[in-house]
């Protein structure tokens, strides 16, 4: 079994930025003492890997300071394209805002439509999930209504916004993944597990 925190780099971006926007929590009083009784006991409960993440032995406190390295490294070894890229893709406070808004202008070549607030809004639609609560609220068709063009034109903008995205964020993974790899963070995907 690997013994790396995440299975790959977008998964460790992906919790990383997720862990980020939750409020710190530390153990109740209640939570020390049932885990001191069952220590007493002989009875230890440990972590074992779930799923995809690997936080076994790790406290609260450390899976926090591994999403706050992944963070970090986005921060301090990807170029700012990539990392602006990274954090309007997966973050979940004002650096997606911030992301989105360095992206309007970097992919201001490959827009077919003038002006800020629609640039904008397709540069927002281009950073969320299709199945996400945001996608819902920038719909092609509020965005083509709103601004009186044909959807066609701003599915056609999406896109070419998107795939310029897309080819940040993975620039920016794969600059990390060497990385993330060396630390333990993630898994070597050429390593075969041998049963």
């Amino acid at each position: 079994m690997s013994e790396a925190v995440f299975r790959t780099v977008n998964q460790a971006l992906h919790v990383s930025h997720m862990i980020a926007s939750l409020p710190p929590t530390s153990k109740s009083n209640t939570q020390t003492v049932i885990e001191q009784l069952m220590r007493d006991a002989g009875v230890m409960r440990e972590v074992e890997r779930d799923g995809t993440l690997n936080f076994a032995g790790l406290s609260p406190l450390e899976v926090r300071g591994q999403c706050a390295t992944v963070r970090g490294a986005v921060l301090h070894h990807c170029t700012e394209a990539e990392r602006m890229a990274i954090w309007a893709w997966f973050a979940h406070d004002q650096t997606k805002a911030e992301g989105v808004r360095y992206l309007r202008d970097w992919c201001a070549p490959r827009f077919s439509l003038e002006g800020d607030h629609v640039r904008m809004l397709i540069t927002w639609r281009a950073s969320v999930t299709d199945d996400s609560a945001a996608a819902r609220h920038c719909s092609i068709r509020d965005i083509a209504g709103e601004h009186g063009l044909a959807k066609s034109t701003v599915q056609r903008n999406i896109a070419n916004i998107s795939k310029a995205c897309k080819g940040l964020r993975n620039r920016g993974a794969w600059r990390l993944e060497e990385m993330f790899i060396a630390h333990g963070l993630v898994d070597n995907p050429e390593v075969e597990e041998i049963a």
